[in-house]
C-alpha cells in the first residue's frame, strides 16, 4: 500500500470492517481523501408484484413505482450520495420486462437526482 499514488489510486467499494481509528489515520497519512456519503439502495422487492414480478420474493401490497419516485425526489437531495443501486431484478421470472423497465426507471430517476443536487451542493 505504501508504494501507490494516492493522485493515481482509487479505492472504492471495499467491504471490509474498520479494525480501528488507527486505519483512517493511515490512510490520510498516505494521502487518501475519504469520502463521506451516503449510498442509495433499492431493492424492487418493496414494490407490488404488479410493477415488479420478477423478483425472488414478490408481496403484494408493495409501493407503487410513483410512490417510490416521490421518495426519491425528496429525500435525495439533502443528502451527499456517492453510489447507488438498484437490486433483485430476476429476469427468468419478469414477464413481459415489467420488472427491468421500472428498475430502469427507478435507475434514471436515482441517477437525475444526484445529478440534479451533486456533491457538495448545498
Amino acid at each position: 500500500m505504501e508504494d501507490l499514488l494516492a493522485d493515481s489510486s482509487v479505492h472504492a467499494c471495499i467491504r471490509s470492517t474498520l479494525d480501528s481509528e488507527a486505519d483512517i489515520e493511515l490512510d490520510a497519512k498516505m494521502g487518501f481523501t475519504i469520502v463521506p456519503g451516503a449510498v442509495s439502495a433499492l431493492d424492487v422487492e418493496v414494490l407490488d408484484p404488479a410493477f415488479a414480478p420478477g423478483t425472488a420474493g414478490p408481496a403484494s401490497g408493495g409501493w407503487t413505482p410513483r410512490e417510490i419516485i416521490q421518495l426519491i425526489i425528496e429525500a435525495l437531495p439533502g443528502l451527499n450520495v456517492v453510489a447507488a443501486d438498484v437490486v433483485e431484478v430476476l429476469p427468468a421470472l419478469d414477464q413481459a420486462e415489467i420488472t427491468g423497465i421500472t428498475a430502469a426507471e427507478m435507475s434514471f430517476v436515482i441517477s437525475s437526482a444526484i445529478v440534479k443536487h451533486p456533491i457538495g451542493d448545498k
